[in-house]
C-alpha cells in the first residue's frame, strides 16, 4: 500500500513537470525531473524488486545529469 502511494506521488510530480520541460535548466527543474523516477525506484525497492529499483535509481541519476546545463 505504501509503495503504491509513493508510486502515485511520482506519477503526479511527473505530470506536473511535463509542461515545464522547455524551461531553462535550474535546480527546481532538476528536482522535478529527477524526483519521480527516484520515487519509482523507492517504490520498487519497498516491493522487493531490487534489480528494477537499481535500474530506476540509475535512470534518476541520468535524468539529473541531463537536466543540468552543459555539454550532453
Amino acid at each position: 500500500m505504501f509503495a503504491a502511494l509513493i508510486f502515485a506521488i511520482g506519477v503526479y510530480i511527473a505530470v506536473i513537470y511535463l509542461p515545464r520541460t522547455h524551461k531553462r535548466p535550474s535546480w527546481r527543474r532538476s528536482v522535478r525531473k529527477t524526483l519521480p523516477v527516484a520515487l519509482f525506484a523507492l517504490a520498487m525497492l519497498i516491493e522487493g524488486h531490487l534489480v528494477l529499483a537499481a535500474a530506476l535509481a540509475l535512470g534518476a541519476v541520468g535524468d539529473y545529469a541531463l537536466s543540468r546545463p552543459g555539454e550532453k
